[in-house]
């Protein structure tokens, strides 16, 4: 149904017909005359009238005007839809209206009807108050009446609906109504026929009066009028403000939906009157409140000299007489405020103000001291400081400025002359670069300081004088290129006697054209060219010149050609270009202007790739000259740019056709046509064919420029023209506290669905961070700043082009926290200005700021809620202490604030070098605990943070490691570190400086190479190159002879530094030319992959290189076409190789990009990088892309659906509480939840439409608040730090450091946090190293959701080495990096490394040079394996420093074979080297094998995890281990086998209990339920987790067989079984029978019986030495003992009795029970018999220690016969093919190592006898009876 709109607060924005109006309406209406627009039918109320068409009508517009009056205040109506049904509402009773119909095809038909009478009256009308009478009112017979009130009915979708029973009252009284809200009123009969709608009405409850207005704003002509609103319920939709001249009748008026108004085109000096009243409603509902007044007289200040720190102001007169009393803020200057102005005088003059401030001016009228009215207002400024001092750096065609910001300046205005006209730049930095300029040339520089555009002039230093370097001898600099000529200069060589210039063209054969100059004449020529983008040759050659010998040359490109064949179509407004291509060209310019005059003539530059251009926004029927250029931008030297002749032509635009006579948000009325012409329009590009002279384009996108083009029936365009539509009003989403509540809105807006430039969003009171409107593109508004407990309005307007959308009205309260809480409001450097929440019953209050013995006190009233502390110290802890006046009790509050810190200044070079910079500055005023050093390269952006010096320290510092000939700049910070936190310095000093030209340069590095060069040095001998560690291919050092100025070091380590030195030598002198250190490119990683891609992650995996070398870490980067780089983290090397990176992509190409790092904190150097390309996935409304924490605030972002008006529903919940915050909200992707408690998990749910997802999230836990180092060694390096004050918000600190030790500790680490820690030391660290340690709190575990706080920095250096001081810094399984202090008090020629491998010492020699640096590696070690190093010097006998160290294991190979739903099987290989184990780990550690499993180096190569969960990813990891040292693990990623839909996995069993786990079948179609149930059920009911598809069983029996069912509740019902025994109990009170019943070959062993279901026992045993587990039998499960049989005498078994149940598929073990027992041992000189049959004995016996072998003696005693002589050196022997049931003698003589036979000693044995074979045949089989 078709509405009409309201242009005012919150009025009848969306319109429902409710049941009882309806029923009412129905019973009015007349016969319609159908399809026709003059058939409606036409129902009446005394506030509404609609209109009912039998079929749909294409509505346009609908206009409704008071018969003899005007149009309504919401007419007209923009319906633009087919609808069938069209309702004014607010209309006056019994009152005549017309309502004029246009359709599309602008047919019109005028309806004329008159409203009813209300039978419902009011007879009082109060706030929040009315009496309803009804008048006439008879009670039908058998009825009763009942009244129902509805609140709000036209605005509201469900409103507040009451019944009131009437009995015979003819007045009904309602109260608790809210002012300003409609009112529907309906009278029900009750009849026995049923209810009965008898009439109803609307009025509006009566609206509170404001509480009284203010002014503000005072200008020459214009005032702000701001209403204090009553703090009581009110329903305001706008103020009425009516203003006139006092004593003149002529009343103006303004409206406003905020809370003030200006009021403008006022007349200075001149009393006047204004009024104020609340207004709600339109037309017949319209309510007024109550009046509220005021005067004012305008009059305004003159400034007549404004300088930094004074300020002279004047005023007219307000009237004869008149006495002023003049107020300013901040009041920090003199005289103070307030300042009475002396009698008859109109000026006054201030002094000690703060450059650059703004400051408030209120001139009052006085009587004696009494203040009056208030005169005018003002916030006038004063200049900021000129600036003191400039920082100079030159080149030869370029001049770099830095200087200190000086107080109160923003901006700077520089210029220089000699230069082109109009070279003034306004720049924000206090650094600026002037490029393209003339060598050896000087330049007058101004540079003016400014503040919000007012310059600072008066300054001496403002202008400086600067002369360009004067470049190379006989360079040439190219100063104009025409196209016929080029005109060139050159810099002058002192000792010419003139100049041979010459041009030719390169490439083609031919002499060059040659010219001689002198020397007394300019050094500059002109050469005739021809055009065509061709190359030429410039050369210049000084004559006679000994020192420059060899022409200087420099190429050129002359102008393109002239572009071609230009065109154009000429429109009323538009001339459309064409041209053909110059070749050449990099771009065009099109230069066109009016004729005949050029002074307002336009130039635009399009590339080259266009030949088209449309010159829009002309004058009809003007004549205009276009001119197109080629031009050509030269790659190389950004400072030369060539340009064609033009291509001209003279173009006359035509009549104007097309006019835009109306538009709409949607609609857009174009005439200026005949009928049959056509109309196109862009976007998108439809065509139309008029049918009438004034066509309506329909459909529009609000906010949007439209193109309209007349076109010809050859489809070309005759006239065209723009137009936009109006942007959509906006809607206010949501005003939600941020963080603090206290202080901060934050105010989301959608537009709904309009094109949009920027959104205005205007607040009041405005006495926020932000000027009112804030204009943004963004649609979240946060507005900073705000006062606790105050109510907010806001109004947004959507603004596209020059149009601007209806407001929309919306308030909003920030919290009002805790009484008198005070918030610091603006801290400067030297001022504090707070706010505090409101304390009731006071008289006022009293704020104090107190810092040591210097208190401040300010009383202020019952109202106020600011205050500003000026004139303070910088970088001060200032106590701030709020007390109440006039209550009992009273109120008190404190705060801590601390002013800004004061920066730095005076920063200028106290010595540079090729690689080296010594800088020096001035101390900050006021506190400061440090200065913090950055750098950058002028060509680059980041800012690397150098070092830090203490300000107690001499403010110096060395800036190294920097390239040779390139221009830094420095920063210098003030830092102050506190208990309270780190604060830095807004402002800083910078330098720009320029490192020199080195003596040796690296001119390229690979992973093994360094390519260098140096300068050549005449009368020198030879070069001489040294360089360390020695692991290249050259020696060290190596010779050259004096010509030779090049050499690459080959073969060298990937990712080393390496220390570099050469030296020249004279005769016998030997000195050093230059000396640096290099790092070669680190190893790039092995590979990388890409897994999980979705449309907002992926997780980029990768593996450490293979390629030999050293690296610190990795750089991991993912970036697209569409935008940069969207994530790039920097890991630590020992970090896990796996990051998960969220990005918002939408089925486009990735590129992931892992590099490894090397360096140091200030030195980064990355490998080349491995590149994965992948596709991320389409993006899914609603799709939850990320969120981040802090610890007070989730955000979420997600997804948008391309309808706006698409609403999603976010919830937060806990593992507590469920739906502890919620939102709705409409065209926004990001919603925030504050107000929530650090390090605690939460879990957002998001849903919109049908779907729901869930995250889950931790708030950041609280940071540390300080970091510092007490104590810095070479080695070492102590931190200290203080925790946050809620320790229960973290569980632990992380510790990261760059670059990372390799030795002991390695990073990151985490530290407990129980107890209190605040202590670490990092050792094993490098010497003489910058290291940027870095410290975070961690809540959560691993597992679970981890978060971490803002990191908090350290930049330390570690000290150097102490002479002769020998150290490790890296230890790898087959290499060792080691580092010793070069004794300086005496020439050592020669240091010596010798290497000692244990146990068998063998030695390795490695010489270092005495000039070499003190670092080796060392490498071809065995890993596993113990060394000695000691380091020795021929020159220092007797002394020696001594490491003795062992290589850890290498890596292992391991494989995955197997893995199944809940197990995996890892083969091991052995690495490398020596080692003791293998060490195996996993995660998630949820499975029921140990998570630290330690395999020795004898066990079973074969590993098995089981328990695990299915369909779940896992990482293994698998180390060796040599005794207290694991080497590098290898990790292996593997994800268990899904279970399918319902199918059942027994995870993990026991005596009594199993757990399973089974298959999603949620995506089933009607998907309801999972049942879970086990037979026998064994009274035990199972813990069911529907959500992760487990269960558990408990309380079962050993031994049994169960049986688990889960079915799957859906159309197509799925029923899984699994079956699975319990595990048996094991046997009890397992022992090894009494000594006196073993033998030196049998071990009895006893059980007791076992409780449960069973079917056997097994007995095992392992030999003690040996990791193989014997099966001996099984025997039933009655028998409870067993003799284990053919042991060994004397050693120790560990013996195993398993209990069993079942059989087949469903045996089953229990744990075992295990006893470990000794055999006996064999008397001396006795045979033993260990076993023995029918034809064969075994017998052993115990060693003699004098025998060295046995000989063994077998006799038959029936004959003596069958004698057999053996000899053997074992204590056992076997005799086989023995004779059965005989008697033998064994003897046995021992012999010694020398022949001698000793005692012997002998035994009888019987064989036993030889079973009788049996063959069984059955016979006979009757019945249950069988025969053999």
């Amino acid at each position: 149904m078709a509405t009409g709109r309201s242009p005012v607060g919150t009025t009848a924005t969306k319109f429902k017909i409710f049941l009882g109006i309806s029923l009412f309406l129905a019973a009015h209406m007349l016969k319609p005359v159908d399809g026709q627009l003059e058939g409606a039918t036409k129902t009446k109320t005394p506030f509404s009238i609609t209109l009912t068409w039998s079929e749909q009508v294409d509505l346009n517009e609908v206009v409704v005007q008071e018969v003899g009056g005007s149009e309504t205040e919401d007419s007209p109506f923009s319906v633009a839809s087919t609808e069938t049904v069209f309702t004014v509402y607010h209309l006056k009773q019994l009152t005549e209206y017309t309502l004029t119909v246009t359709d599309t095809n602008l047919v019109s038909v005028v309806y004329t009807e008159t409203t009813t009478d209300n039978k419902l009256t009011v007879n009082f009308n109060t706030p929040g108050e009315m009496v309803i009478q009804i008048p006439n009112f008879v009670l039908p017979p058998d009825s009763s009446a009942r009244l129902t009130q509805i609140q709000d009915p036209l605005n509201t979708v469900t409103p507040v609906s009451v019944t009131i029973p009437l009995g015979t009252n003819r007045q009904i009284p309602r109260s608790s109504l809210v002012p300003g809200i409609l009112y529907q009123f309906e009278l029900h009969f009750l009849t026995p026929q049923g209810n009965v709608l008898d009439t109803v009405s609307q009025y509006r409850n009566a609206l509170r009066a404001p509480l009284g207005i203010s002014f503000s704003n005072r200008e020459v002509s214009s005032i702000t009028v701001t209403v204090q609103p009553t703090s009581l319920l009110n329903s305001v939709d706008y103020y009425s403000v009516d203003y006139n001249i006092v004593d003149d009748p002529a009343v103006m008026m303004e409206r406003t939906v905020a809370n003030s108004a200006d009021l403008t085109d006022l007349t200075a000096s001149v009393g006047y009157e204004v009024v104020v009243k609340a207004v709600a409603g339109l037309g017949g509902d319209r309510v007024e409140s109550a009046s509220v007044g005021d005067t004012f007289t305008l009059t305004s200040f003159t400034v007549d000299l404004r300088l930094a720190t004074f300020l002279s102001l004047s005023w007219g007169s307000a009237g004869t007489g008149v006495q002023y009393l003049l107020e300013y803020s901040p009041n920090n200057g003199f005289p103070l405020s307030p300042t009475e102005v002396a009698d008859g005088t109109n000026e006054a003059y201030f002094v000690r103000l703060t450059p650059g401030a703004e400051y408030t001016f209120q001139l009052y009228t006085r009587i004696g001291m009494v203040k009056g009215e208030l005169v005018t207002s003002s916030v006038i400024q004063t200049l900021p400081y000129g600036i003191l001092a400039f920082n100079i750096s030159t080149t030869e065609t370029s001049i770099t400025l830095s200087w200190d910001a000086p107080t109160g300046a923003d901006t700077y205005v520089v210029s220089y002359v000699p230069g082109p006209p109009g070279n003034a730049e306004v720049v924000t930095a206090t650094e600026y670069t002037l490029n393209c300029l003339e060598p050896g040339t000087s330049y007058d520089i101004t540079v003016l300081s400014m503040k919000n555009g007012l310059q600072n002039a008066d300054g001496d230093t403002m202008v400086q004088t600067v002369v360009t370097g004067a470049g190379t001898p006989g360079a040439i600099n190219i100063k104009q290129v025409l196209p016929s000529t080029v005109t060139f200069t050159w810099n002058e060589v002192p000792d010419a006697t003139g100049y041979r210039v010459s041009i030719n063209q390169v490439g083609i054969p031919g002499t060059p054209f040659n010219q001689d100059i002198g020397i007394n004449v300019p050094r500059e020529h002109t050469f005739q060219i021809n055009a065509g983008s061709t190359l030429y040759r410039l050369s210049v050659l000084p004559l006679s010149s000994p020192t420059v010998t060899v022409a200087a040359t420099r190429d050129f490109t002359s102008a393109p050609n002239v572009p071609g064949n230009l065109n154009g179509v000429t429109l009323s407004k538009d001339i459309q270009l064409t041209w053909t291509a110059s070749a050449g060209a990099t771009s065009y310019v099109i230069h066109y202007y009016e004729n005949p005059d050029n002074t307002n003539a336009v130039t635009v530059e399009v590339p080259s790739t266009e030949t088209s251009y449309d010159i829009a926004n002309l004058t009809p029927e003007t004549s205009y000259t276009v001119e197109v250029s080629g031009l050509q931008k030269s790659i190389t030297d950004l400072c030369l740019t060539v340009q064609s002749q033009p291509a001209s032509q003279v173009f006359t635009t035509v009549e104007a056709k097309l006019q835009v006579t109306q538009f709409t948000a949607t609609t857009i009325r174009v005439t200026g046509f005949n009928v049959g012409q056509t109309l196109r329009y862009d976007p998108p590009g439809l065509l139309v064919v008029t049918d009438t002279t004034s066509e309506v384009l329909t459909d529009l996108t609000p906010g949007v420029e439209y193109t309209i083009y007349l076109v010809d029936a050859f489809n070309r365009e005759v006239d065209k023209i723009t137009q936009y539509t109006n942007p959509s009003r906006p809607r206010i989403v949501s005003v939600t506290s941020g963080s603090p509540p206290e202080t901060e809105l934050i105010v989301r807006v959608d537009v709904q669905g309009s094109n949009y430039d920027i959104v205005k969003l205007g607040y009041t009171p405005s006495d926020g961070y932000k000027t009112s409107p804030v204009e943004q593109r963004e649609l979240t508004f946060v507005f900073d700043g705000l006062t606790p407990g105050l109510t907010y309005n806001f109004a947004a307007i959507t603004v596209s082009g020059e149009l601007e959308s209806e407001p929309i009205t919306q308030s909003g309260s920030t919290d009002p926290g805790t009484r008198g809480q005070i918030y610091p409001h603006l801290v400067t450097a030297t001022s504090i200005a707070v706010k505090f929440g409101a304390v009731d019953s006071i008289t006022g209050y009293r704020l104090t700021l107190s810092h040591g013995s210097m208190v401040l006190q300010q009383p202020l009233g019952q109202h106020d809620r600011y205050y500003e502390f000026t004139g303070l110290e910088q970088g001060t802890l200032y106590d701030v202490v709020l007390s109440t006046m006039g209550r009992v009790p009273p109120v008190t509050t404190t705060a801590k604030i601390r002013t800004l810190v004061g920066a730095p200044s005076g920063l200028t070079s106290l010595d540079i070098t090729s690689r080296s910079i010594s800088i020096g500055w001035s101390p900050a005023q006021g506190f400061v605990s440090l200065y913090e050093i950055g750098i950058r390269k002028q060509s680059e952006t980041n800012l690397l943070i150098a070092g830090t010096v203490l300000a107690s320290d001499p403010q110096v510092f060395l800036l190294e490691n920097l390239e040779p000939d390139t221009i830094y700049v420095i920063t210098v910070t003030s830092v102050i570190k506190e208990s309270d936190g780190v604060f830095r310095s807004e402002r800083y000093a910078l330098l720009p400086a320029q490192t020199v030209i080195a003596s040796v340069r690296v001119t390229a590095r690979s992973e093994n190479a360094l390519a260098l060069e140096w300068e050549t040095f005449p009368s020198i001998d030879t070069f001489q190159l040294l360089y360390s560690p020695l692991d290249g291919t050259s020696p060290s050092p190596s010779l050259f002879p004096s010509f030779q100025t090049t050499f690459t070091l080959e073969e060298l380590t990937a990712g080393i530094e390496y220390h570099i030195i050469l030296e020249k030598s004279e005769g016998s002198v030997v000195s050093v030319i230059d000396a640096f250190s290099c790092f070669t490119l680190p190893p790039p990683p092995a590979s990388a992959t890409v897994e999980d891609v979705t449309s907002s992650e992926a997780v980029v995996l990768w593996e450490p290189p293979i390629v030999p070398g050293d690296y610190q870490g990795y750089l991991i980067q993912i970036k697209s076409a569409s935008f940069e780089i969207v994530e790039t983290f920097r890991r630590g090397r020992y970090d896990e190789r796996r990051i998960t990176m969220s990005f918002s992509g939408r089925g486009e190409t990735l590129t992931a990009c892992v590099f490894t790092t090397t360096g140091t904190a200030v030195e980064i150097v990355t490998s080349s990088p491995v590149l994965v390309d992948v596709t991320s996935e389409p993006a899914t409304v609603g799709a939850i892309i990320n969120a981040v924490s802090t610890p007070t605030t989730v955000t979420v972002y997600w997804f948008d659906a391309p309808d706006s008006t698409v609403a999603y529903q976010l919830q937060l919940n806990t593992e507590t509480a469920t739906g502890l915050q919620e939102a709705t909200v409409t065209g926004l992707t990001e919603h925030t939840f504050s107000g929530l408690a650090p390090g605690v998990l939460y879990t957002v749910v998001l849903s919109v439409d049908d779907s729901r997802q869930s995250h889950k999230i931790r708030t950041a836990p609280l940071s540390p608040v300080f970091i510092s180092a007490p104590l810095v060694l070479a080695e070492s390096i102590s931190i200290m730090w203080t925790p946050p004050q809620d320790s229960s918000s973290f569980d632990s600190y992380v510790i990261d450091w760059f670059p990372s030790s390799h030795v002991g500790q390695r990073p990151p680490t985490t530290v407990n946090s129980v107890p209190v820690t605040s202590t670490y030391l990092l050792n094993n660290l490098k010497p003489d190293t910058h290291y940027e340690i870095a410290l975070q709190t961690v809540a959560g575990a691993n597992t679970d959701y981890p978060s971490r706080s803002e990191k908090i920095t350290l930049l330390e250096r570690t000290g150097p080495l102490d002479e002769f001081q020998f150290i490790y810094t890296q230890l790898g399984a087959t290499y060792i990096d080691i580092e010793f202090g070069k004794v300086t008090s005496q020439l050592i020629d020669m240091y010596q490394l010798r290497l000692f491998q244990l146990p068998n010492n063998e030695e390795r020699m490695i010489r270092v040079d005495g000039d070499a640096v003190g670092s080796r590696r060392i490498d071809e070690l065995i890993p596993g394996t113990q060394y000695n190093l000691i380091l020795e010097s021929p020159s220092l006998p007797g002394s020696q420093r001594n490491i003795a160290f062992e290589t850890g294991p290498s890596k292992p190979d391991a494989v995955i074979n197997h893995f199944d739903q809940t197990s995996v099987n890892i083969t091991l290989s052995e690495p490398a080297g020596n080692f003791d184990g293998f060490f195996i780990q996993y995660s998630p550690y949820d499975g029921v094998t140990s998570n630290q499993q330690i395999i020795p180096k004898t066990g079973s190569l074969q590993n098995r995890i089981y328990g695990l969960i299915p369909g779940k990813e896992y990482t293994v990891s698998v180390s060796a281990y040599i005794r207290s040292t694991s080497g590098e693990s290898t990790k292996l990623k593997f994800t268990t086998l899904p279970a399918d839909p319902g199918e059942v996995v027994i995870r993990t069993y026991s005596t009594n209990q199993i757990e399973v786990y089974w298959g999603d079948g949620s995506h089933l179609p009607g998907f309801q339920r999972y049942t879970v149930a086990i037979e026998p059920q064994a009274g035990s009911t199972p813990a069911v987790d529907t959500v992760l598809r487990h269960a558990t069983f408990s309380n079962l029996n050993p031994g049994d067989l169960y049986i688990i069912t889960v079915t799957v509740d859906a159309d197509d019902t799925l029923i899984n079984t699994v079956s699975q025994r319990t595990k048996p109990n094991p046997p009890n009170n397992v022992a090894i029978a009494p000594s006196s019943a073993l033998t030196p070959v049998n071990l009895p062993v006893s059980w007791s019986l076992t409780l449960g279901t069973l079917s056997s026992y097994v007995v095992t045993y392992v030999k003690d030495g040996t990791t193989t587990e014997v099966y001996i039998g099984r025997v039933n499960s009655d028998i409870t003992s067993f003799v284990i049989a053919d042991l060994d005498p004397v050693t120790f078994y560990t013996v195993r009795v398993f209990a069993s149940a079942g059989s087949g598929d469903n045996l089953e073990f229990s744990e075992p029970a295990t006893v470990t027992g000794l055999t006996a041992a064999i008397p001396p000189n006795e045979i033993f018999i260990r076993s023995q049959d029918h034809e064969s004995v075994t017998f052993i016996w115990q060693r003699n220690q004098a025998a060295s072998s046995y000989q063994v003696v077998k006799v038959r005693v029936l004959d003596n016969s069958e004698m057999q002589i053996e000899n053997t050196e074992s204590q056992e022997f076997t005799y086989d093919a023995l004779s059965p049931a005989t008697v033998y003698r064994f003897t046995i003589t021992p012999i010694t190592g020398q022949g001698i036979n000793l005692t012997p000693f002998d035994t009888l044995v019987r064989t036993g006898y030889k079973a009788p074979s049996i063959l069984c045949k059955v016979t006979m089989v009757t019945g249950t009876k069988f025969e053999l």
